[in-house]
């Protein structure tokens, strides 16, 4: 068998597999928001952000045809990423520089360590994503819920930004 028949045999493999790196690279090079964990204990984590421009202030997509104008509610918060120590994990998975404002809340284990502040956001005792904003209290939308104040962080320009949670 000649050279060049052994290098076409290996297109069949070699195709699949430099086409999957490249929708790595892709995905890779999308963007997101991290959230590590560097202290000695277990964090819970929950943020808030500006709705996608793809979206309506209710979350629904703007092409279904249903748009909610009553109670508009352009802010999302969002949570728990329960984090080991050690760990991070993507909060969100999408381009930063649309909103390049955010809020985090956080605490850990044994409620020893939080950051917190004044910006205030519904949120659920359990796993839970509220849309917020004009015309409603967090009572009367959701229920178990309850204000935290959440800490600002900015992320300029940036399409990725890592959080990190030191002691």
């Amino acid at each position: 068998m000649g050279l060049l028949t052994r290098r076409l045999n290996t297109l069949p493999v070699v195709l699949p597999i430099s086409f999957f790196m490249v929708l790595l690279a892709q995905k890779a090079s999308f963007a997101d928001l991290r959230i590590c964990n560097r202290t000695g204990k277990t964090v819970y984590v929950a943020i808030a952000y500006k709705m996608d421009q793809a979206l309506d202030c209710c979350g629904q997509s703007r092409n279904a045809g249903y748009v909610c104008k009553k109670y508009c509610a352009p802010w999302v918060a969002e949570g728990w990423w329960v984090l080991s120590p050690g760990r991070c994990t993507t909060a969100l998975d999408r381009d930063l520089r649309y909103n390049n404002v955010y809020y985090y809340f956080a605490y850990s284990e044994g409620n020893r360590l939080r950051w917190a502040g004044n910006s205030n956001f519904c949120i659920g005792s359990g796993r839970f994503k509220y849309f917020q904003g004009q015309g409603r209290s967090c009572a009367e939308t959701y229920n178990p819920a309850f204000v935290e104040g959440f800490r600002e962080f900015r992320t300029g320009n940036a399409r990725n930004y890592t959080l990190t949670l030191d002691p």
